[in-house]
Parts: structure tokens; sequence; C-alpha cells
């Protein structure tokens, strides 16, 4: 849909216009709207898209309800991995390859201050990584 609102709004305005500017945001609208209408996704994905539309993103994932909500139905997720965003203030969870574990801290702006517990250094995360929280 993101391409498609670029390329409709390339016919109508060439490259008059910034790439997701206010004409772009229309033209994604556009395309989005006949689904929503039609009643295509589930009820809670249709009122998330539905919110995100109001001043949709170069990126879906800046839209941390639509992400959340999308979320629910990744068919790939491990059972036990969650979102970072869901865990309480100073969870402990693992995260990466080489399974390290991290202290969930305070949400600066768009990220969460997390510190890891073997070394104490401060990383930066996503409220949408994937995690596993530990209990």
């Amino acid at each position: 849909m993101h391409e498609l609102a670029h390329l409709i709004c390339y016919n109508n305005h060439r490259d008059r216009v910034k790439p997701h500017g206010q004409e772009w945001k229309g033209c994604f609208k556009q395309t989005l709207g006949p689904f929503l209408r039609r009643n295509v996704f589930p009820e809670d994905v249709a009122k998330a898209i539905s919110a995100y539309l109001t001043n949709p993103g170069a990126s879906t994932c800046t839209d941390i309800s639509l992400s959340k909500t999308l979320a629910k139905y990744d068919k790939t997720s491990h059972p036990d991995i969650k979102l970072l965003d869901d865990l309480p203030m100073h969870a402990r969870f693992i995260y990466g390859r080489d399974h390290r574990i991290f202290i969930k801290g305070e949400r600066i702006r768009t990220r969460y201050r997390c510190f890891e517990e073997k070394t104490r250094y401060e990383y930066l995360f996503s409220p949408l990584v994937k995690i596993k929280h530990l209990k």
C-alpha cells in the first residue's frame, strides 16, 4: 500500500510534492480505505489502522499501537516471546543471539533505557523489540 500510494501520488503530482507529505498521506488513506470499509481486517486491526490513518507516517512501525496489534497475529513468534513495551519497569529479559540479560529502565521519548545485567552498560531499546521475559 505504501508504494502504491507513492505511484498514485506521483501520477497526480509528479515530483512537485514531498515523498511523505500531505499529498502522499491522502493517497495512502485512499488505498487503505476500501479495505477498511469492506471489513477485511479483524476488528482490533481495523481500529488500529483507522487510528494510524489519522496521520500516517512513512513507516507503520513508528505507530506503537498498530505494531502491537499486528504482533498478536504474528504466527512465527514463539509463545514465550514478548514485546519489551509489555514488560513492567525493572523486569529482567533476555535479548540477542548471545542471550544477554538486561533490566528494563525508564522510557526516554521513544526508547527504553535498559542495562545489561553483567556489564551494567546502558542500551536503548525500541518498545517493539521482541524479548524473552525472565520471571
